[in-house]
C-alpha cells in the first residue's frame, strides 16, 4: 500500500516531467495529478479543491469585505454544498460559528430593506446569480479539463491517466472537440460492466461505483452531510418523498431511464458497499455508451446542443437528463407542486425557505402580501437575535458557542436553496 510520501515523490515527479516540456508552471498541477492518483474524476476533484480553498480563504478574510457581502447577497448565500461546507469548516477551524452568523446577518438586513422596498414584488426573494464558489468551481473546470488533455503528451501523465478513472462524462463533453484518449478508461469500464449485464444479475459494487462515478460525476466519499430536517415544510415532504423514490430505484425496483446525475450521486450513498441493480446499471451503462458511441472506431456520437437553463445557471451540456427523463426528479416535483397548493401562507412565510417561498409567490400572486408581512418579521426576529447573541460583555463568547450554532442553523435554512433536482422549482 503507498505511503504519503510515496504518493507525493510521485506527484512532484509527474510535475516535474509535465513542465520540463512546456516549462509553464500552474497552479492548478498538483491538485489535478492528485486527481488522477486518486478514484473518480480528477476534474471533478481538482475543482472542488479550488472551490474549497476559496471558501477557506473567504472565511478567513472576507466574512465583512464588501465585495463578497455584495456577491452573496446576490445569491442568497451559498448552495447547499457550499453551506455546509462553510458550516463544517467553521465549525473545525474557529472557536465557534459567529462568522457564519455575522456573514448571513449581512443577507437579513438586505432582504429586509428590499422587502420593505418592495412589498408587492416577489423578485426580492428570487437569486439574482448562482452560488459565487460554485462560480470559482465552474471557472477552474475548464482550464483543468484542457490541462489534462494538453498533458497527455506527457508519457508519465499519459501513463497515469490510462490508471485513473478518467474523466466524468460531463467534463470529457466541455472540450469542443471529442479526444478519445480522455474516453479510454470510461470505455473500458464499459466494457467490464456488460458481461455482469449480460448475465442478467446484478452489478458488483465496486464496478456499479465506477459506472456512477463515470455518469454522475465526483469521487469516493465525496458526500457532505446537510441539513437532515429542514424547517420548510415543502423541503420535508420533497425530502421524503425523495428517498422513496431512490430507494425503490436501489431495491430491484425497475429502472424506466437513468437517474439524473445529482440522484446518481445520491444512489451512491444508499448503495454504498452493495451491488447495483442490474436495471439500473443497465440504463446508466446504456446512456453512457449511446454518448460516446458504440465503438472505439466508430463515428462521434451525435449530441444535442447545449441549452440555456435559465439566467444565471450554467448550460446544460449533452450528458444532462432532463427533470421529466429521472423518475426521482418527477416524483419530487409531484410532491412539491401538490405540497404548495396546500400551505398555509403564513406557515411558509415562518419556516420555509426562500427557494420556495418565492416558487409560492409566482404560483399564487396573491399570497405575496401576506408572504412579504410574514418574511419580514421572521427577518426582524432574526436581526435581533444576531444582535443580542453578540453582546459579549453580558455573556462570554464561550458560552454562546450553542447559542450561535442555533443562530447560525436558523440563518442557514432560510437562505439554503432546495436541493437540486429534488422538487426545488416545480415548474411554477
Amino acid at each position: 500500500m503507498a505511503t504519503i510520501p510515496d504518493v507525493e515523490r510521485r506527484i512532484r515527479a509527474v510535475l516535474q516531467a509535465k513542465y520540463a516540456r512546456d516549462q509553464r508552471w500552474d497552479f492548478f498541477g498538483y491538485l489535478i495529478v492528485r486527481g488522477l492518483m486518486l478514484p473518480g474524476c480528477a476534474a471533478c476533484r481538482a475543482s472542488a479543491d479550488v472551490g474549497a480553498r476559496e471558501l477557506a480563504f473567504l472565511l478567513h478574510e472576507h466574512i465583512n469585505d464588501a465585495e463578497v457581502v455584495v456577491r452573496l447577497i446576490a445569491s442568497n448565500g451559498f448552495c447547499r454544498r457550499h453551506c455546509a461546507a462553510a458550516r463544517d469548516h467553521v465549525a473545525h477551524s474557529y472557536e465557534d460559528e459567529l462568522k457564519i452568523v455575522l456573514l448571513y446577518d449581512h443577507l437579513v438586513r438586505s432582504l429586509h430593506r428590499r422587502l420593505g422596498e418592495q412589498p408587492a414584488d416577489v423578485g426580492p426573494v428570487h437569486p439574482r446569480q448562482g452560488c459565487p464558489i460554485c462560480t470559482v468551481e465552474r471557472n477552474a473546470e475548464t482550464q483543468i479539463v484542457h490541462w489534462i488533455r494538453d498533458g497527455l503528451a506527457v508519457p508519465e501523465i499519459a501513463e497515469l491517466y490510462a490508471e485513473s478513472s478518467g474523466l466524468c462524462l460531463r467534463h470529457l463533453f466541455q472540450l469542443p472537440e471529442r479526444d478519445r484518449r480522455l474516453e479510454s478508461p470510461v470505455r473500458g469500464l464499459l466494457d467490464a460492466t456488460r458481461p455482469w449485464l449480460d448475465r442478467g444479475g446484478s452489478v458488483p459494487g465496486t464496478l456499479g461505483e465506477r459506472v456512477a462515478l463515470s455518469w454522475g460525476g465526483g469521487w469516493l466519499e465525496d458526500q457532505i452531510d446537510a441539513e437532515h430536517s429542514p424547517d420548510c415544510p415543502i423541503c420535508q415532504e420533497t425530502g421524503l418523498a425523495e428517498m422513496r423514490a431512490l430507494r425503490a430505484m436501489a431495491e430491484e425496483a425497475h429502472a424506466d431511464t437513468s437517474p439524473c446525475r445529482e440522484h446518481t450521486r445520491a444512489l451512491r450513498s444508499i448503495l454504498k458497499d452493495r451491488d447495483w441493480p442490474h436495471d439500473l446499471a443497465g440504463r446508466i451503462v446504456q446512456r453512457v455508451d449511446a454518448l460516446l458511441g458504440s465503438t472505439a472506431s466508430g463515428p462521434p456520437a451525435v449530441l444535442p446542443r447545449p441549452r440555456l437553463l435559465g439566467r444565471g445557471r450554467h448550460r446544460a451540456v449533452a450528458t444532462d437528463v432532463s427533470r421529466s427523463d429521472c423518475s426521482v426528479c418527477r416524483e419530487t416535483d409531484a410532491v412539491a407542486s401538490a405540497a404548495l397548493s396546500k400551505v398555509r401562507t403564513v406557515d411558509l412565510g415562518e419556516r420555509g425557505c426562500l427557494g420556495h417561498i418565492a416558487a409560492l409567490g409566482r404560483s399564487r400572486p396573491a399570497c405575496w402580501p401576506t408572504l412579504n408581512v410574514a418574511l419580514r418579521s421572521r427577518l426582524e426576529r432574526l436581526g435581533a437575535m444576531v444582535h443580542e447573541v453578540c453582546q459579549f460583555d453580558r455573556v462570554p463568547r464561550e458560552a454562546r458557542r450553542g447559542e450561535l450554532a442555533e443562530l447560525a442553523r436558523d440563518l442557514t435554512v432560510l437562505f439554503l436553496p432546495p436541493r437540486e433536482g429534488s422538487g426545488g422549482n416545480p415548474g411554477v
